[in-house]
């Protein structure tokens, strides 16, 4: 019990700290996309007649994902079974909560966040490492997800293609709303509630 009663004020410190540099980053990143974009209750005007990109901040995403499964994990695998009166060594458990959390920062900032979104009234191109970069007219678009706030994984899949799956952490979510609101405007037909992985159910719509 002495060790965690040390331990504990270490642990609120690097939490406040992680969320001061997590304020930071996502501060810097808003006033460098406001010079790119006009404010995204706006887009539904814009991306009929300009160019409009979403650029991730992937040092965001990272800390998010980060600090979440940092959490779990702790919480899982050393606070619960303490108070269990089961022995732990927290040490070992920070350890690993430390591991697990940057690997999986890491993983979903590399393979669930898109490098860039680029579109227009015409045209959409995703550059992403999984499944490939593509370009693609909005005509080819054949089913995208309702789904992709936080941890909920956003699935847009095109003719030809596999399906993308996006973790939209590395987004502003404002700008991420203002883009999935675009999708449902212009192409409610190709909302799919239902997917198998990355193969969406559509029953016949068209």
């Amino acid at each position: 019990m002495n060790f965690v009663a040390v331990l504990i004020p270490f642990v609120l410190a690097a939490a406040i700290l992680g969320f001061i540099f997590y304020r930071g980053i996502k501060k810097l990143a808003r006033a460098r996309r406001s010079e790119k974009n006009p404010p995204p209750q706006d887009w539904h005007i814009h991306s009929l007649s300009k160019v409009m990109t979403l650029r991730p901040n992937y040092a965001y995403a990272f800390l998010k994902t980060f600090i979440w499964f940092f959490v779990i994990i702790t919480v899982f695998s050393g606070v619960m079974p303490h108070l269990q009166g089961k022995a732990v060594r927290f040490d070992d458990i920070f350890a690993m909560a430390i591991f697990g959390s940057a690997f999986l920062g890491i993983f979903v900032a590399v393979m669930f966040t898109p490098r860039e979104i680029t579109w227009n009234e015409e045209r959409i191109k995703i550059g992403a490492l999984f499944p490939g970069s593509g370009d693609y007219e909005w005509r080819q678009l054949e089913a995208y997800s309702p789904f992709g706030k936080g941890f909920a994984t956003f699935l847009i899949k095109f003719e030809g293609q596999q399906a993308f799956q996006i973790v939209p952490l590395g987004f502003r979510s404002d700008e991420w709303k203002a883009f999935q609101s675009l999708l449902r405007q212009r192409f409610p037909t190709k909302k799919t509630w239902i997917w198998f992985g990355p193969i969406p159910v559509r029953f016949g719509k068209e």
